[in-house]
């Protein structure tokens, strides 16, 4: 039987009986508190996390100019991260006036700040008050949950852990991938570069000879960092009050050396910032180890081959992490989800699609509340999962200045963010190494999006666009990894087959309950994202297919170029339950003989 098509509504037959509507993401309903329509706005920028940049720049601002977001604005409508001199979940923070209400002189024009290290009250009040003693320029910030990241150790395996005969390493690595596995008690010790994690013997112990003396290079963010901040939350997990959140460029026995250069001392960052950068470094540096997003480490640290070091090609790669930190662990964790993620040409997706409980913050729109309690790191997947936010004004007027230009500006955000927290802006983040947002999370959010408006002081109302049908949320009582696990709703689905006819996909999945399900097939043409085909809708749960038939952009494509390899991410949600995602990629023949 049919699950869903995307030519429209359809009944469904007996294994998923009742009818299921395919849901696209449209423009918002025009607002009461704006005069320019939904989609009739101009061009904004955003400044930030650099986690956030493969999310923000290869897929959410390029399909928000299409036609699931909105058709025919202007392109590029969102830049993320562009021009500027400083980026991190500090400038994302400062922009937004967090060091002393000064917005404007710290953002260059950014009116949207991305973060992975949620603000202080402390920061949170300078953000709404403003730089001036009075309250003409106050305005609420909404902290707006976005995505889950996966966070990772990477190392620089030092050259003499890799010929036969030098004392590489024979039992400390992962038989599947030929990756060396260090436990987070020696991953702890090595980045406070103390005794036990100072050579690569202490952190190999089958190691012997010149790879068992070579030094431990730590390699750090040389600016304030989201990906600093829940590495360390993790690190903190073993070693309490080893690593301090809140001087984030600080670290153990320092100082920090800035250099474009290999690193020859203990602790180093590169003289520029961002997660790249870290990449950068790290690749020069002989016996280092670092920290990167999931998502920065596709650019030469996953694993071309699956050889152990003595005689492996490859020795630039991201670590399986140990779970429960600082308890009793079962085993370690690949912070990829696929079994094919951790290689070069994997599966791509991250494994943090379900995050230890977090207890949001107090009062009816969570997202004006305090979240930078939240710690999402430990528990029994894996370990080192992020959390991450765009900030952004509950009304841009006050915040910005009460012109049409800012209107113009506050119309845009409105709309991109309402893209980013629909199902489809969801749906398409695994297969860019993130995950999407659990049902409690996702309502929260867009409780948060719906209620940004323009001169509310005028008296304005926001009315919120009609929302899409979501499962019932209910917030989590307040838990800690240690504690009991709440009743785990079944999220299991299977992806059985995938078959390509012409221009169409026949997706068969089997699911176990009811929910919501939401499919995105993509391409890439000419370095540039194409949107395949996408669909969401509530299903009933069963045996039964997908179909996905190329868009006119899509086919417009195809006819270019002999083949296409066509990635698709089925995301299943049960009701009352958090969110499951598998991604698979087909070729697709196309038109160019």
């Amino acid at each position: 039987m049919k699950l869903l098509g995307t030519s429209g509504r359809r009944r469904l037959g007996v294994a998923l009986a009742g009818a299921v509507t395919a849901v696209a993401f449209a423009a918002p309903a025009a607002q009461a508190d704006f005069t320019i329509p939904a989609c009739g706005g101009s061009a904004i920028k955003g400044v930030g996390s650099s986690l956030q940049n493969v999310a923000q720049q290869n897929y959410l601002s390029v399909n928000f100019g299409g036609s699931e977001g909105c058709p025919g604005i202007p392109s590029p409508a969102v830049t993320y991260n562009t021009g500027f001199a400083t980026t991190g979940s500090g400038a994302g923070l400062r922009a937004m006036g967090s060091a002393d209400g000064n917005r404007e002189s710290q953002n260059f024009g950014a009116r949207f700040g991305g973060t992975d290290d949620a603000p202080t009250p402390t920061q949170q009040a300078f953000m709404n008050n403003g730089a001036d003693a009075g309250t003409a320029d106050d305005a609420k910030i909404h902290i707006i949950p976005i995505a889950t990241a996966a966070v990772t150790a990477v190392v620089n395996l030092p050259d003499a852990c890799r010929a036969v005969g030098t004392g590489a390493p024979t039992g400390d690595f992962d038989a599947t991938s030929g990756r060396v596995q260090i436990s987070n008690d020696k991953l702890a010790k090595a980045f406070a570069g103390v005794s036990g994690g100072q050579t690569w013997g202490d952190l190999l112990p089958t190691a012997t000879g010149t790879c068992a003396t070579a030094p431990v290079r730590r390699i750090v963010r040389q600016d304030s960092s989201g990906s600093t901040y829940v590495f360390k939350q993790y690190l903190n997990r073993t070693s309490p009050g080893t690593f301090d959140t809140a001087a984030n460029t600080t670290w153990p026995n320092g100082p920090v050396t800035a250099t474009a250069s290999a690193c020859t001392v203990s602790l180093c960052s590169n003289t520029a910032s961002g997660g790249g950068s870290l990449r950068t470094l790290l690749g020069l540096t002989d016996g280092g180890i670092g920290y990167l997003a999931l998502s920065d480490t596709r650019s030469g640290f996953d694993k071309s081959d699956a050889l152990p070091p003595a005689t492996s090609v490859d020795d630039t790669y991201f670590l399986q992490l140990q779970n429960n930190p600082g308890g009793s662990t079962t085993g370690y964790k690949d912070p990829a989800l696929d079994a094919t993620g951790w290689k070069t040409g994997g599966t791509k997706g991250s494994n943090c699609v379900s995050i230890p409980s977090l207890t949001l913050p107090a009062g009816a729109d969570p997202t004006l509340g305090d979240w930078s309690p939240t710690n999402p790191t430990g528990g029994s997947g894996y370990p080192a999962c992020a959390l991450t936010w765009d900030l952004a004004f509950d009304d841009n007027a006050p915040a910005w200045g009460k012109n049409d230009t800012e209107q113009a500006k506050a119309r845009t955000l409105k709309d991109y963010l309402t893209f980013v927290v629909s199902s489809v802006g969801q749906a398409g983040l695994l297969s860019n190494d993130y995950a999407p947002l659990s049902p409690t999370l996702l309502a929260a959010a867009q409780t948060g999006v719906n209620a940004i408006g323009w001169d509310k002081s005028s008296g304005n109302v926001v009315t919120p666009p009609p929302t899409e049908t979501t499962p019932t949320q209910t917030t989590p009582t307040q838990t800690t990894p240690t504690q009991t696990t709440p009743t785990v709703i079944d999220n299991k689905f299977t992806l059985a087959s995938a078959k390509v006819k012409g221009t169409a996909i026949t997706v068969a999945l089997k699911l176990p309950g009811a929910g919501k399900l939401a499919v995105k097939a993509s391409f890439k043409y000419k370095g540039k994202t194409i949107t395949f085909a996408s669909v969401s809708a509530s299903v009933k749960g069963g045996t039964g297919t997908v179909s996905l038939k190329a868009g006119s952009k899509a086919k417009a494509a195809l006819k270019k170029v002999k083949s296409a390899k066509v990635t698709f991410t089925v995301t299943y949600t049960p009701t009352g339950g958090k969110a499951n995602a598998k991604s698979k990629t087909v070729t697709v023949k196309g038109g160019k003989k």
